[in-house]
């Protein structure tokens, strides 16, 4: 049976240190029925110039350079882009195993799941543990779950996050990355597409070195304006989850309030102004913290513990 094309989409900005070592690791990957749409999102560095260096040695890789205009919509160009019957996001700063496709579409294909979620391991030095890790021969496991209430309670099955899932075309549709978010955009989009699955799959196996990059948006501690669009997203989650049945909403909402409340103490700590924002965080917080304490046994015990802090945001006035 012909194997079925894969679609790698990586962003890229200024990655030049990391893509010597990835690009290798997508090439020689086991499965060999993919395209490697690699999109040059204005670098200012040496990564569009290694991009094309590589794309003249396999013709599997597609390579687009656009002027700089952020993740959110580079994705939507490499998903627009892309041919292949699944969808996979790689981060141009992590590293996948060699077995990383073999073991997703072996757990995909015939078994009528749409949508596959993988073990990763976040490491500090990847191009170190690549030796350890990325020639593993590892079988995959799968099994179904309720994936809605693991998205909202990460890190249970990968959360929100692209990069460790691997997605149909035929359930993608028209589906894409909403470009009014600058971050965030992620958890919506998977989300959407979740619940257009019937089932959802788990490969068990470590396949993917996560780089733990403190150049992300997301990984520093102080504050970016754009960091504001992780409430807009959620609000965004908690609508479509409003016109849901069963337990979607007492999840989705659970998860707003931890996204909010963290965001208040960033903003209280970075001497934020703007109290008309800090003023609608504080009535989702109201209007949220009761599906927080419902659904607060299903967290893992650092998330527990924000009902404590936000107990004492509420005394000390926050």
């Amino acid at each position: 049976m012909e194997e079925k094309l894969v679609s790698v989409v990586m962003p890229i900005y200024n990655a030049e240190k990391y893509l010597k070592d990835n690009i290798p690791l997508l090439l020689n990957q086991t499965y060999k029925n993919f395209e490697l749409i690699l999109v040059n999102d204005g670098s200012k560095d040496n990564s569009l110039a290694i991009c094309q260096e590589f794309a003249k040695k396999d013709n599997r890789i597609k390579v687009i350079s656009q002027e700089n205009k952020g993740v959110v919509k580079t994705r939507n160009v490499g998903l627009k882009a892309s041919k292949g019957d699944y969808i996979i996001f790689v981060d141009s700063d992590d590293f996948p195993c060699v077995n990383y496709l073999s073991s997703l579409m072996r757990a995909i294909e015939g078994a009528d799941i749409g949508l596959i979620n993988f073990k990763h391991l976040k490491v500090k030095n990847p191009q170190k543990a690549i030796k350890k890790y990325c020639k593993i021969n590892q079988e995959k496991v799968f099994h179904d779950q309720s994936y809605v209430k693991n998205i909202f309670n990460f890190p249970i099955a990968g959360g929100g996050v692209l990069w460790n899932k691997l997605f149909k075309r035929e359930i993608i549709g028209d589906l894409e990355f909403d470009e009014s978010l600058e971050i965030f955009e992620d958890i919506l989009f998977a989300y959407e597409y979740a619940i257009k699955c019937k089932k959802i799959g788990e490969v068990k196996d470590i396949v993917y070195l996560y780089n733990i990059n403190n150049q992300s948006v997301t990984a520093h501690s102080s504050f970016n304006k754009k960091r504001l669009d992780c409430l807009k997203a959620m609000e965004k989650c908690a609508k479509i989850a409003e016109s849901r049945n069963g337990d979607e909403k007492k999840y989705v909402k659970a998860w707003q309030f931890l996204i909010n409340i963290e965001m208040l103490y960033l903003l209280h700590k970075v001497k934020y102004k703007d109290d008309v924002v800090k003023e609608k965080i504080r009535a989702t917080l109201k209007r949220t913290y009761p599906f927080f304490k419902k659904n607060k046994k299903n967290l893992v015990s650092f998330r527990k513990a924000t009902g404590f802090l936000y107990k004492m945001m509420q005394i000390f006035k926050y």
